[in-house]
């Protein structure tokens, strides 16, 4: 009955993918407890090493144990190369509120003013308008 334990440790794993999902501002968390739990279990496979060659732990117990180490890695792996490859392309969602808007134009408009002081060019008026090209 205790083969069967490691089974259990995906539970954690399948609610904060639910999670996840139901509540998107917390995926980052959500995720990173979902991977943590994917490290545990191949952690706790790894006494497969140690009980590999013993006779009195049954084929079950073993085979459960290598489950639990192959599957946590596999999981964990795959789980930190998908936070590199959100980490190099960051989706940019489309901003459709005015004010949100604003803001970006502005934050635009500061930028271009600090490159150019950090160059020791300054040119033109500084006005509080934005002309569209």
């Amino acid at each position: 009955m205790t083969s069967f334990f490691p089974s259990l440790l995906g539970l954690p794993i399948l609610i904060s993918g639910l999670m996840a999902q139901k509540v998107p501002e917390k995926r980052k968390l959500w995720m990173h407890i979902a991977v943590v739990f994917g490290l545990l279990c191949a952690i706790g496979g790894t006494r497969f090493f140690m009980v590999m060659s013993k006779d009195d732990v049954s084929g079950y117990a073993k085979g459960s144990m290598l489950m639990l180490f192959v599957t946590g890695a596999i999981y964990t792996f795959f789980c930190v190369q998908s936070f590199k490859h959100a980490r190099r392309n960051p989706i940019v969602e489309p901003t459709t509120d005015a004010s949100q808007k604003k803001d970006s134009e502005t934050t635009n408009i500061v930028q271009n003013i600090t490159y150019n002081i950090s160059d020791s060019v300054v040119s033109g008026g500084i006005d509080s308008t934005i002309e569209k090209n």
